[in-house]
């Protein structure tokens, strides 16, 4: 957990949003299938980094994701839960 890069919400990066968006690219490119779990995705006939809702999907997934983490360390922290190795 302590590798984990977490940002605050409202202050994601450029940086963040490139790699949020980067990992959706990969994940497409690795697991063509997975594009059928995202709506807009899923019917688009656009290479996944070209849709214009990509950018506004991979931001939002980011920070949900970086607000879970910052509760499992909190909740780490706090002995609710046992730490991750």
């Amino acid at each position: 957990m302590s590798i984990l890069k977490i940002s605050n919400i409202g202050s994601t990066s450029e940086l963040d949003v490139h790699l949020s968006i980067r990992i959706i690219i990969e994940e497409a490119l690795i697991a063509p299938s997975a594009k059928q779990l995202i709506r807009f995705l899923k019917d688009s006939e656009d290479p996944v980094g070209q849709n214009p809702k990509l950018k506004p999907h991979a931001v939002t997934v980011f920070v949900m994701f970086s607000y879970a983490c910052r509760h499992v360390i909190r909740l780490c922290n706090l002995g609710k839960l046992e730490k991750f190795v």
